[in-house]
């Protein structure tokens, strides 16, 4: 498989757009396909329940993106304030039906997702929108704790966690050695 069989997709709200710019400009930089789209911030409180409430679009977005692209057959969801920071060969070569990393408590860190974009998958896709819808905002990690939900017994690509690398305040991607895609926690 190449580059062209994957699509990177994400959403972002407006105090979102510096790094869901730099996101695209990653993008760019190494030439990788994508879809990354503005869309409007839920009303509601402050974060971090309007943040909730923008995140737990997650499953209806990639649902979305699935059917959209349906020609493509990898869909890679990443939140909007990822960096990309070498080129992500695993996610392009990978002939898995789901990727994703689980920290070391053994939760599905929901940052850097690989789909395949086949009927079975998509079905998948479309219980971890329900999920979210039927759990509430109220939840700390809405769409995290859905898809962990729905995926449990998921056989699936344990990425390494250079790809998922959740950024600590005041670090940078220099702070990692090896990291592939870094997550900032913009705003957060």
């Amino acid at each position: 498989m190449s580059s062209s069989d994957t699509l990177f997709v994400s959403f972002y709200t407006p105090s979102f757009e510096e790094p869901a710019r730099e996101l695209m400009a990653d993008m760019e930089k190494f030439g990788l396909n994508y879809d990354i789209v503005r869309i409007e911030a839920k009303d509601g409180p402050k974060y971090p329940k309007e943040w909730r409430r923008n995140v737990m679009r997650k499953g209806e977005f990639t649902l979305v993106e699935m059917h959209k692209f349906k020609d493509i057959p990898r869909i890679v969801w990443l939140d909007a304030d990822a960096r990309v920071v070498k080129m992500p060969t695993l996610l392009l070569e990978t002939d898995a039906e789901m990727a994703w990393y689980t920290n070391k408590r053994g939760g599905l860190m929901g940052g850097t997702v690989l789909f395949a974009n086949t009927p079975r998958i998509r079905y998948l896709v479309r219980r971890w929108r329900d999920r979210i819808k039927e759990q509430g905002y109220n939840h700390k990690t809405p769409s995290q704790a859905a898809l962990a939900h729905i995926v449990r017994d998921q056989k699936r690509l344990a990425l390494p966690k250079t790809y998922c690398c959740l950024a600590h305040h005041g670090e940078t991607p220099a702070d990692y050695p090896g990291v592939v895609i870094w997550h900032r926690r913009w705003g957060r």
